[in-house]
This record gives C-alpha cells, sequence and structure tokens, in this order.
C-alpha cells in the first residue's frame, strides 16, 4: 500500500524491512548450533547491547513519519491480505 511505502521503517524509509527468509534461516541455524541467542539480520546482534540507545533512535525515525504515514492509510482503499465472506 502507499502508506506502507511511506512507513519510516521500510518501504521508502531509512531502514528497510528485512525478508523473511533469512531470519527463517537463523532460526533453524541457531537451532542446529544450540546457539543461546539469534539475531537476524547478522547486524542486529552488535546492536543489542546498545539497544536502549538504538530504540530512542528507532522511536524518533518513527515519530518523524507516523502522521504522514496514517494520514494516507485512512485515505486509501487498501484490500485485506486474507479474503474476507461476502455479507
Amino acid at each position: 500500500t502507499e502508506a506502507a511505502k511511506r512507513s519510516p521503517l521500510g518501504g521508502h524509509g531509512h531502514l528497510p524491512v528485512s525478508p523473511v527468509e533469512p531470519a527463517i534461516a537463523a532460526i533453524v541455524n541457531g537451532i542446529a548450533r544450540r546457539s543461546r541467542r539469534v539475531a537476524s539480520p547478522w547486524w542486529v546482534g552488535y546492536v543489542l547491547p546498545r539497544r536502549m540507545l538504538v530504540q530512542r533512535l528507532v522511536d524518533l525515525q518513527v515519530k518523524r513519519g507516523a502522521a504522514k504515514m496514517m494520514e494516507i492509510a485512512r485515505a486509501e482503499e487498501a484490500e485485506l491480505t486474507t479474503p474476507q465472506p461476502q455479507p
């Protein structure tokens, strides 16, 4: 949807949304290796110890674009991803 494209964390934002396949592979590898921690994408493992600071930066980025994104979402007609029964 147009609103999703305007998302501060995905679409045209600075932090793209990660694909699901690498995350699934990381979980499978983590289980096989009996890892105590699994992170995907790989760089998240380096960010975790600094997550309090990073979370504040992410929150600021989301707040910056959320109002415009919500304005677009309210106006657009988006199809549901799951078919709904017709009344």
